[in-house]
């Protein structure tokens, strides 16, 4: 990130940071426009919902702090820091699924964050980048909103489009020992009409959030069937049972009909690159990391 975009970046968070009203932990209710964080049963960050849309402000910068992260008090270790990875390029939709954008002739989506006077960013690649932690409240809460930038290269505007951020959150404590969060995405609108962005959005929770390949061999056919055959009517799927073997392909707690529609409206199909996110485990050549 040039010196123009750090600069630019941070005029907007200082400006949103002084007008931005503080949202209270006391109220009942979290902020409905994030991403609610929690540990779950097996201690590992649970993130809810897996898929948000925003907008990119075309008047500040291509720029927005939308959607944020909360939690309520006492959800994570006091002293320890939450932080985010990128788990794959930026893509942007054409209609019918999301294309690769080359980080060296396309647009890049920046990462912010002001630690006081200390300016943080990381920048999308060609594929992982090792992001950046924050610190959890006093209270065990993380109620925070990083900044995203869309830039274009030799500093031109972007193009009005719809763009795809897929993510991980982390968390620092070794006692406990806390598990990374599965992929959630973000789903960035700037300049297209809504209903498009809320097809884009539909298609990630249909091909990327819930994707029925149980075997994880690539495609989905009859031994993803087997499996679901063999959980079939099981209740209590959770996280301790790897939601009945990966039967549970909509997370609800049972094998059912839902799960079902979801290999036979896959059926045969095989899972290309674009249905496939990196993780932890799956680092690409030329992963990058933020300094």
């Amino acid at each position: 990130m040039n010196i123009f975009k750090t600069v630019t970046v941070l005029l907007v968070i200082l400006t949103f940071s002084f007008s931005a009203p503080a949202y209270a932990h006391g109220a009942p209710n979290l902020h409905e426009a994030d991403f609610e964080i929690e540990l779950d049963d097996c201690n590992a960050i649970h993130v809810e919902p897996h898929v948000l849309g925003s907008e990119f402000d075309a008047l500040f910068f291509f720029w927005t702090d939308e959607p944020g992260f909360d939690s309520n008090a006492g959800a994570f270790p006091t002293g320890s820091s939450i932080g985010f990875n990128i788990l794959d390029a930026l893509k942007k939709w054409n209609g019918n699924g999301f294309d690769i954008l080359d980080p060296n002739t396309e647009e890049t989506l920046t990462i912010s964050f002001l630690f006081g006077s200390t300016f943080a960013t990381c920048e999308t690649g060609a594929g992982f980048v090792e992001g950046f932690d924050v610190p959890v409240a006093a209270d065990g809460s993380w109620h925070k909103h990083l900044g995203y930038t869309l830039s274009s290269v030799d500093n031109n505007d972007p193009n009005s489009g719809i763009y795809l951020l897929a993510l991980e959150l982390y968390n620092t404590s070794s006692e406990p020992n806390i598990t990374s969060s599965n992929p959630f995405w973000i789903v960035f609108n700037l300049g297209i009409p809504e209903d498009d962005h809320h097809e884009a959005i539909h298609w990630v929770e249909e091909n990327l959030y819930q994707l029925p390949d149980l075997e994880q061999d690539g495609y989905i056919d009859f031994k993803d069937f087997a499996i679901l055959a063999s959980q079939w009517l099981h209740t209590n799927c959770d996280c301790r049972n790897h939601f009945c073997n990966g039967a549970d392909i909509t997370k609800d707690g049972r094998v059912d009909l839902l799960d079902l529609s979801k290999i036979a409206s896959n059926w045969l199909k095989p899972i290309d690159d674009s249905k496939e996110e990196n993780s932890l485990n799956q680092i690409v050549d030329g992963a990058g990391r933020c300094g």
